[in-house]
């Protein structure tokens, strides 16, 4: 005897019409999609699917009739669901996580009940949807993030350094202050136990690596944003007194659409 499934049983049996009002909220994870449907001010049904894009595509397709709107929130998932969204000509909104409203109690959470709030809260007008950016732009955007998580390793080497000197009872070399090439390669010179010498070593040359990295990611983003109409924006915000062109080639990746 087959089995059918709550949800195979409710597409089965509904009849939607142009007079429905139907919203679906996704919470969107690596290993699986929760989605809710929010139905003529009700909640419908909850279900959970793979994390194959195409496959809620092709189930929202049975809907469209009705469907007002898919709503999930931004996350490590990217927005490749998004843009297939609209490939397919069905209302998305993305919304951030910090602007949906949160239930009190927290142990009240779960994946469908995320689900299900995000559609409830799209079919009551109470989310804010943020611009989804096109995979060109989000690589730009990728770009300018990936430098400042090379920034933030170089700060924490160097921490690192001068932790190790501070521990070991070693002065700091003259010019370290300011970090400069001179400075780094007496580092190489100070005489210590093979021990020490080897993590020094390995600490100086993890700090030279991203460095080139840094070198190479900062050549890339200057070509990437040497095209209009990005240069424009990034030219123009140069203009604004402090404003220089990491922080700008920055702000027009992140706020790509005025």
């Amino acid at each position: 005897m087959t089995t059918v499934s709550n949800k195979q049983k409710w597409f089965n049996t509904i009849r939607l019409t142009k007079d429905d009002d139907l919203f679906v909220g996704i919470d969107a994870h690596k290993k699986s999609l929760h989605i809710a449907l929010w139905l003529n001010d009700i909640p419908a049904i909850d279900f959970v699917m793979p994390p194959d894009n195409a496959k809620p595509i092709n189930m929202l397709n049975k809907l469209r009739v009705a469907l007002r709107m898919v709503v999930y929130e931004a996350g490590p998932t990217g927005y490749s669901l998004a843009r297939m969204l609209q490939q397919a000509n069905i209302s998305v909104s993305v919304v951030a996580p910090s602007k949906t409203p949160r239930q009190s109690a927290p142990d009240s959470k779960t994946d469908s009940l995320d689900a299900r709030k995000l559609a409830e809260y799209a079919a009551k007008g109470l989310l804010r949807s943020i611009a989804i950016p096109t995979k060109y732009q989000e690589a730009q955007r990728q770009l300018t993030r990936f430098r400042q998580q090379l920034v933030g390793k170089q700060t924490c080497i160097k921490l690192q350094i001068k932790g190790f000197l501070l521990q070991h009872g070693l002065d700091q070399t003259n010019g370290l202050s300011h970090w400069s090439c001179k400075a780094i390669e007496k580092l190489r010179t100070i005489r210590l136990s093979e021990h020490l010498r080897y993590c020094l070593d390995m600490l100086i040359e993890e700090l030279s690596f991203i460095a080139e990295q840094l070198k190479s990611t900062e050549q890339k983003i200057k070509d990437a944003f040497s095209e209009k109409p990005i240069s424009t924006t990034v030219k123009l915000l140069t203009t604004h007194p402090g404003v220089g062109k990491v922080i700008a080639t920055q702000f027009a990746a992140e706020i790509f659409q005025s």
